[in-house]
């Protein structure tokens, strides 16, 4: 018996080391700036008050490696910004684990910044592109609920059919006011930094062609152009219950042919096209609010693009909730094996002076 305690003390005592052994800390010297083309270097180090063997890792970052503590990254352009890797730092068994979070802001020439800034709308484009489709799949389905209620003569489904697509117009709205006040005004910007900003050998010297940069604003204009007409096309849908806006393109072919002709023989003006039907068109550039067709209100808001710079910040060292319910379960199991071995000594001592 006396055998019995002893190695239930000594397991008990091991289970409080595993659960109280403190998880490892990771201290990194990485600054928090980095510039485009340019090697970027530091070093993390792990340690554990255990003496256990530490790994490293890092994770957030493309492009971003660490080897024996080192860690090295050389940014790209589609890296300007604000990019945050975390450094992660393992020990033991069962493992523990910590962590340092490194947010690093990343530079690079006005050229360079220029370019991830078209690249990044057209990833905002995209984005609105896909939400834009998912909503179109949405409707339908609540048009065709609708229609159906209408056969079955069904008030209920009808009403609550209804009722879905006022909220699948409230979506389309936020995507709207998306497209007029981030892409569009972002475009804006865009457009006129190029006309007055750069010219060709600033594009040349940094290894980029002018004449493709000018095609991708195009495509762009082209894109958001697209982004208005399928709002128009979304809202007719509800608006009409129709599972498609097929009547909304031919009433628009209609007003085309019966439009009386221009007076001038050329083009509305582009950002990408000189010509102009008057002097006075010349003089003021065009942008993509003027060629599209306004489906409401647009409300003007300028938000200048900066890049911020944050500071590196390590978050403190915590064991994960599941390490946490694990480590109160086990301690639960050994006070009770503990209460069961001491009951069975006192029973044994009871009976022996009996």
């Amino acid at each position: 018996m006396k055998k019995l305690f002893t190695s239930t003390i000594v397991v008990f005592l091991l289970a409080l080391t595993m659960v109280f052994a403190a998880a490892p800390t990771v201290t990194t010297n990485c600054t928090t700036t980095a510039t485009v083309g340019t090697a970027y270097s530091c070093t993390a180090t792990g340690a554990d008050s255990d003496a256990d063997t530490v790994t490293l890792t890092v994770s957030g970052v493309s492009g971003l490696t660490i080897s024996s503590g080192a860690i090295s990254w050389t940014p790209s352009v589609s890296q300007i910004g604000s990019q945050t890797f975390v450094v992660t730092a393992t020990s033991g068994s069962p493992a523990e684990t910590g962590t340092a979070s490194i947010t690093v802001s990343v530079s690079g020439t006005d050229v360079e910044e220029f370019i991830s800034d078209v690249d990044n709308l057209e990833q905002d484009v995209e984005t609105a592109q896909d939400d834009l489709e998912d909503l179109e799949n949405d409707i339908e389905d609540e048009v065709e609920n609708y229609q159906e209620a209408v056969e079955d003569d069904d008030d209920n489904d009808q009403d609550d059919a209804e009722d879905e697509l006022e909220n699948l117009q409230d979506d389309l709205d936020d995507i709207l006011e998306e497209v007029e006040e981030d892409l569009e005004d972002t475009w804006d910007e865009l457009d006129e930094a190029f006309d007055d900003d750069f010219n060709d050998d600033d594009f040349d010297d940094e290894g980029y062609d002018a004449d493709d940069v000018e095609e991708d604003l195009q495509d762009l204009e082209d894109d958001i152009q697209e982004l208005y007409d399928d709002i128009e096309c979304l809202e007719y849908m509800i608006d009409n219950k129709e599972m498609n806006c097929d009547e909304l393109n031919e009433e628009d072919d209609n007003e085309d042919d019966s439009s009386p002709p221009s007076s001038s023989s050329s083009t509305p003006s582009t950002p990408s096209t000189s010509s102009s039907s008057s002097d006075e068109e010349d003089d003021e550039p065009t942008t993509v609010s003027e060629s599209v067709e306004v489906i409401t209100s647009t409300i003007t808001t300028t938000i200048p693009t900066t890049t911020s710079k944050t500071t590196a910040t390590v978050k403190p060292t915590t064991k994960s909730d599941e390490s946490m319910f694990r480590s109160v379960g086990l301690l639960v199991l050994l006070g009770v094996l503990l209460l069961i071995v001491i009951v069975m000594m006192v029973a044994v001592l009871f009976r022996k002076k009996n």
